[in-house]
């Protein structure tokens, strides 16, 4: 059901998308925390978890200590950016999407794609993160 709309390069929150603030909470505890998790108890696996599924490290206006693009879909970018614990501050991690991401995906399947990239991210470092 895409229509093909091209990406804009600007990025919203899953709460901004259409279809998005009611399933935000739920969006977080199911894909963002468990990625988050991941990305504080194995930081280096992490990084090189990004990059193996082809992730590019980009420079944007969301200063993170990790800003990675991941392409799950054409069309349908994601952005994952990991702020490391700092100064007593905890750590953070949000989940992006590209301003187009509503044309081009639903937002039971944007939810569904994104929960499936959390939980293959958490098998693999089970069996690869000790």
């Amino acid at each position: 059901n895409s229509k093909g709309a091209p990406i804009t390069g600007k990025w919203i929150t899953f709460r901004e998308l259409e279809g998005g603030p009611s399933r935000y909470a739920h969006f977080q505890q199911r894909c963002e925390k468990p990625i988050k998790r991941l990305a504080d108890t194995y930081t280096g696996l992490f990084r090189d978890m990004l990059e193996i599924f082809d992730g590019k490290k980009i420079s944007c206006e969301i200063d993170s200590d990790i800003a990675i693009v991941l392409y799950p879909l054409p069309l349908f970018p994601i952005l994952v950016c990991y702020w490391e614990p700092e100064d007593g501050l905890e750590s953070s991690l949000h989940i992006y999407f590209d301003a187009a991401s509503d044309h081009n995906l639903d937002i039971e399947s944007n939810y569904t794609l994104n929960e499936g990239i959390a939980l293959m991210f958490e098998k693999i470092a089970q069996r690869h993160g000790s």
